[in-house]
């Protein structure tokens, strides 16, 4: 939503959370306005969300309006204007996959997601595809930021070869990530949780690479 609707809405077009059984592994940040205007707008950016991020910018623009009986208040002025999900299955696996132009506005691109759940529930894989839809941008070189923010709960026990991180959970569960692009860098993050009386310390896995496309 836009405008006065979007008071309390965040930037996470395509994001994910995924646990297993009742074991969180991926969470976003969570909602920040419980501690201040500074974690809120945080908590909304983007960055704080398990999906993409293009040259550090946010899906959506946030713009402060002002009332004379009330503090400024923060909506979304421009956001993502058509956002695709379709799901589908097969004997072995489910997936879903999606789309949003929230970065069309700025560099002519659309980011696509596919994520894809072995029957097993065992394995679970993604991709993210950046495609270039307009001829009214110059050829350039874009970082991008793609977010997996961890639970709390969740412990970096290891991380074995260059492009994988093995997770552990409090039940004694192993999980593996990899990537076969780009190599996973581990930063500070929070989580925030409205059963607790303050932000919790975590991590973030962070894969950065370059959208490289020249043509359309």
């Amino acid at each position: 939503p836009l405008n006065n609707a979007s008071l309390d809405s965040h930037a996470s077009c395509l994001s994910f959370e995924l646990s297993s059984g009742q074991r969180p592994i991926f969470v976003n940040c969570g909602p920040g306005g419980k501690f201040g205007i500074e974690y809120k707008r945080f908590c909304r950016n983007t960055s704080a969300h398990n999906t993409s991020s293009i040259d550090n910018k946010s899906q959506v623009e946030f713009r402060s309006i002002f009332s004379d009986k009330e503090f400024a208040k923060e909506i979304i002025f421009k956001g993502p204007k058509k956002v695709n999900i379709n799901r589908g299955k097969s004997i072995d696996a489910k997936w879903i996959e999606g789309s949003h132009d929230g970065y069309y506005e700025n560099f002519g691109i659309i980011h696509r997601r596919k994520i894809i759940l072995l029957k097993s529930g065992n394995t679970i894989s993604g991709s993210d595809l950046f495609t270039k839809k307009s001829k009214l941008f110059f050829n350039f070189d874009l970082n991008v930021e793609t977010f997996f923010h961890l639970h709390p709960d969740v412990e970096i026990t290891n991380q074995p070869h260059i492009n994988s991180i093995i997770l552990r959970l409090l039940n004694g569960e192993h999980w593996i990530f990899e990537s076969k692009i780009g190599r996973p860098v581990v930063k500070e993050s929070i989580y925030i949780d409205s059963n607790f009386f303050q932000p919790l310390n975590t991590k973030v896995i962070i894969l950065r690479n370059k959208i490289l496309e020249k043509d359309l």
